[in-house]
């Protein structure tokens, strides 16, 4: 613990005694800890170094989200290779579930992170991950160019090397345009990027928070489709948010478009109990693609 003590002691300016470290749940690709020390809680993931990377992507996210001053996430302590492994240390948070309090703080919050005026293009400065999947930022004017080929081809080119058999997404992907109708292309405006059920809560003062992000500058109904995913956020959330943003033309559909994505990468992590998601989104969307190139 000697080498950790000293990357904390560079962070707080004075040298801290550990006293316990156990392991958390919640995460399945690092190893996570709740660093107890007479300096305070921390919370501690580790990676093997050929994994640094992951943790640094992840650093550079919360401290761009931090930047905006709308919604409340980790603070990042420090960071750095200690016994050789790649640690992030964040501030400890005891986690709560969104109640109907909460979730509508954070669709205020969420609204305000999604009205930071962010430039003209869309991406990030920086690759990072999905998951454990490699996310690709590369800048590009056009957010239909950037959606088709930095977040679905990949996903699509990396389902085929693993054999998985789906429909081709040829009609979609060359009309994507179509799911853009008059009045529905966004901005750039930062983004947490994986926001699920399992990455959004309220401290013990109801706060809400949110954790894990796949940052960049993108679509907010990218944020929004996939907080419906997996069971979605209280509906007091859903009403404030659209209080502040309405709704765009077409956003049911993009609903659709924008979780293929995640459906994709959940394929390619964790295998084919998604293939029949992903087959009847595709189908849906080649159709919905296929009808308003033609009319």
């Amino acid at each position: 613990m000697v080498a950790l003590t000293d990357l904390l002691e560079e962070a707080l300016g004075k040298t801290p005694k550990i006293t316990a470290s156990g392991a958390v749940s919640g995460g399945c690709i690092h190893d996570s800890r709740r660093l107890e020390t007479d300096a305070g809680f921390f919370f501690l993931k580790q990676a093997s170094l050929h994994q640094r990377s992951m943790l640094e992507a992840e650093s550079a996210a919360l401290k761009a989200l931090a930047g905006t001053n709308t919604v409340r996430v980790p603070t990042v302590i420090t960071e750095g290779e200690v016994d050789q492994k790649y640690v992030l240390i964040l501030e400890w948070i005891d986690l709560q579930p969104l109640d109907q309090n909460s979730g509508s703080d954070l669709g205020e919050k969420l609204a305000a992170l999604h009205s930071v005026a962010s430039g003209s293009r869309f991406g990030w400065g920086r690759e990072n991950f999905i998951g454990s999947t490699p996310q690709y930022n590369g800048w590009m004017d056009s957010w239909p160019d950037f959606f088709r080929e930095n977040r679905l081809r990949p996903q699509f080119e990396l389902a085929r090397e693993k054999g998985y058999s789906l429909p081709s997404p040829e009609p979609l992907l060359a009309g994507i345009e179509s799911f853009f109708p008059d009045g529905a292309l966004p901005p750039p405006r930062p983004l947490h990027g994986d926001l699920w059920g399992g990455n959004a809560a309220c401290d013990g003062r109801e706060e809400p928070v949110i954790f894990d992000p796949a940052f960049y500058y993108g679509d907010p109904e990218t944020d929004l489709a996939f907080t419906r995913f997996f069971g979605g956020f209280p509906e007091s959330f859903y009403r404030r948010y659209r209080e502040i943003v309405p709704q765009r033309p077409g956003w049911q559909i993009r609903e659709t478009l924008y979780n293929l994505y995640h459906v994709l990468n959940h394929l390619n992590l964790f295998g084919a109990g998604y293939r029949s998601t992903a087959t009847r989104m595709i189908e849906d969307l080649n159709a919905s693609a296929t009808k308003g190139v033609n009319s």
